[in-house]
């Protein structure tokens, strides 16, 4: 069953869902949360041709995809080598057919019993802007900022801005909860050099 407003409200207000920073009252809609973005991003770019040598060299390897632990260091590496972190009223673009991921800038806490989806939010979204490629899932016990996967599937270059609100949060309750939350590889890690 999808979260409405008011159960949020009664969640976050029991201690039992946290977000930091606190939402805004108008980040709560109907039956979602809007968040916005953070400060961290990293720019994976279709053609590395102008790229500094060191940085080209990473973006022209073939990645086998075979152990999945060896990609989740991969993906590491290339976050901290191409990470940027912006200031308030500073932008980032993302060109055409180009990928970035963005940290949220909420922090949230779900509980054990509840399960949460990532999806983007339609006004973006008609400018063929995908905030996720195919893992919206957040699992029960989830603790940390979400990485969005953006694609910018338009023919327009787009300019993003920390703070503003590009995805929505949508809360699922489960019939009991988990016995013990699954990990996630990419929970809590940071990528600021």
């Amino acid at each position: 069953m999808i979260l409405s407003d008011r159960e949020i409200t009664r969640l976050i207000d029991s201690g039992e869902l946290t977000f930091n920073p606190p939402l805004d009252r108008e980040q709560l809609k109907g039956s979602a949360i809007d968040l916005r973005l953070g400060y961290n991003f990293s720019a994976y770019p279709y053609d590395a041709s102008g790229l500094p040598e060191d940085i080209r060299t990473i973006f022209s390897q073939t990645v086998d995809l075979r152990d999945e632990r060896r990609v989740v260091e991969f993906i590491t590496h290339l976050r901290r080598e191409s990470n940027q972190t912006l200031t308030d009223g500073q932008g980032i673009e993302i060109q055409p057919r180009s990928l970035l991921l963005a940290e949220t800038l909420e922090t949230f806490n779900l509980p054990n019993n509840i399960a949460a989806r990532i999806e983007g939010r339609s006004t973006y979204a008609r400018l063929g802007l995908a905030v996720h490629q195919t893992a919206p899932s957040v699992k029960p016990g989830w603790s940390g900022q979400l990485t969005l996967e953006i694609v910018n599937n338009g023919p327009f270059v787009y300019r993003l801005y920390p703070r503003m609100k590009l995805c929505q949060l949508i809360l699922e309750t489960m019939v009991t909860s988990v016995d013990s939350p699954e990990p996630s590889a990419w929970q809590n890690l940071t990528f600021r050099p």
